[in-house]
């Protein structure tokens, strides 16, 4: 199911550690089409490209020249937030992600961004999710 997917990541020249994760990432998503998905991952356009791409938003032409210099479409949308951008720029804190949080969605979160927060923040952040039947995607 998620070949093209997993092209694209070749054509990015993703490594293959890295690839394997956001291949079993993408494939999650691509059976939970019906979930709202909540990024905020540092390669979250890919993502969000996926999902345009799955919701016949996006042709498939399009999707494989993602984060290629000739592709039309945005890396960064204002309802993405980067892990890299936002450690950087802003003090991290649980409560801008659980802001994010809405029930029955799907969290996408880059692993870096989550294992900065505490470990007391890291269980509110799973118990919240648990509570609205979020499914986390740490990555």
């Amino acid at each position: 199911m998620t070949k093209y997917f997993s092209l694209l990541l070749d054509l990015l020249n993703i490594s293959d550690t890295e690839k394997e994760r956001l291949d079993w990432i993408a494939e999650i998503i691509a059976h939970h089409t019906d979930k709202k998905l909540i990024i905020h991952h540092r390669l979250g356009f890919l993502f969000h490209q996926w999902r345009e791409y799955l919701h016949d938003r996006l042709s498939l032409e399009d999707f494989l020249v993602t984060g290629d210099i000739s592709s039309q479409q945005p890396i960064l949308y204002d309802d993405t937030l980067s892990a890299s951008i936002d450690l950087k720029e802003t003090d991290l804190k649980l409560n801008i992600i659980q802001d994010w949080l809405e029930p029955d969605s799907m969290l996408l979160i880059d692993e870096l961004r989550f294992f900065a927060l505490s470990k007391s923040e890291q269980e509110l952040l799973q118990s919240r999710s648990s509570e609205m039947r979020v499914i986390m995607l740490i990555c």
